[in-house]
């Protein structure tokens, strides 16, 4: 049955108010933890979801409230693993519900109005990802989302990843005949009608089963490249000889031939060219960002969450200046890089003004 307002579940969770709905089967609530007031998410397998959506032949998920409670226990048993500040919290879990800490901070699915249109203020917010992944690895889970709405950038002066209910578990799933099933209805659900989004859930989908196979992070790494991709150009990379980039962000985007290199092996379907894990691109990513003077990475997102407007108006004299003092990685740049150059020039001194 699903809990009436007011109802207390789990012991001390008290249920507020419905916090929306999705194609999914399970409910969503607010509520709070009486001990403190706390604000908690309630999900809820939900006994009314269709039974023609949900409806399996795959032993334990025959009804849409066994796979709720498949999907709900996944994602209590990865987040049990985890502990790091920068991953929601499982606050308690039972058969068919789990309670999780509340975020209030918005999440990426508004590139530029999070990066200002700077190639390098996406790859900034991606570097942390890639280090909160590197911790997840680090325990045996592996969240496998390729996109933005998962990542929250503002809880405490950072990113937050939440959505770890589809997440690969290690010495968890043996076969995965469950977990396989569970992604592919989610690849149904997610990808129907959005050509681009499709194409990139199916790629996700059809790599990470040899990750599965060897503990190895190469579809997580095609993960990070797609949120990069999403961030600079304001678009899902698109694969089957399209351009990789369409947006307004390209012409920018090519000013940093390292970032675009780093991008195409993330995205490469030959996972032998992406780097190897998470921490290889994170280190990698910090490279890139050092050419333009970001040294502390995770200062710079704090800075930018606290005073986005001032960060973005000061961002393109630091990078002028960082640029200017190695020409080396000037001259890398290229034409493009020179004309970047030139733009960032200018607005740093219509900034001294």
């Amino acid at each position: 049955m699903t809990p009436d307002v007011g109802e207390v579940v789990l012991g001390h969770y008290q249920v507020v108010k419905s916090i929306g709905y999705c194609d999914m089967p399970w409910l969503t609530y607010g509520g709070r933890d009486v001990r403190d007031g706390s604000a908690v998410v309630l999900r809820i397998a939900n006994p009314d979801a269709s039974r023609d959506r949900w409806r399996t032949d795959v032993p334990g998920l025959e009804t849409p409230t066994k796979w709720a409670e498949a999907v709900l226990a996944r994602e209590a048993r990865a987040l049990s693993r985890l502990d790091h500040p920068r991953i929601y919290s499982l606050r308690a879990s039972g058969p068919g519900i789990n309670a999780t800490e509340r975020l209030w901070a918005p999440s990426l699915d508004r590139p530029f109005a999070l990066t200002g249109g700077h190639p390098e203020i996406a790859a900034l917010i991606v570097r942390q990802v890639a280090d909160v992944l590197e911790h997840a690895h680090s325990r045996g889970v592996f969240r496998l989302v390729p996109t933005s709405d998962g990542v929250r950038l503002g809880d405490d002066g950072g990113c937050k990843l939440v959505d770890f209910r589809l997440a690969m578990i290690l010495d968890d799933d043996p076969a995965a005949p469950k977990l396989e099933h569970l992604r592919r209805q989610e690849l149904h659900r997610w990808g129907a009608g959005f050509a681009h989004r499709e194409a990139l859930q199916r790629a996700v989908f059809e790599d990470w089963g040899a990750d599965l196979a060897g503990g190895d992070a190469r579809t997580e790494v095609l993960c990070i490249g797609a949120l990069l991709s999403t961030l600079i150009s304001g678009f899902y990379p698109r694969f089957g000889g399209q351009r990789l980039f369409g947006g307004p962000g390209g012409m920018r985007f090519l000013g940093s031939p390292a970032l675009a290199r780093f991008v195409e092996r993330a995205l490469s379907l030959d996972r032998a060219k992406r780097p190897s894990s998470a921490a290889a691109a994170r280190d990698e990513l910090d490279q890139i960002l050092g050419e333009v003077g970001i040294v502390d990475a995770d200062a710079e997102i704090a800075a930018l969450v606290a005073d986005r407007e001032s960060y973005f108006r000061s961002f393109p004299a630091r990078m002028w200046a960082a640029l200017e003092s190695s020409p080396g990685a000037l001259a890398r740049r290229g034409a493009e890089g020179a004309k970047l150059f030139e733009e960032l020039r200018q607005a740093a001194c219509r900034a001294a003004r």
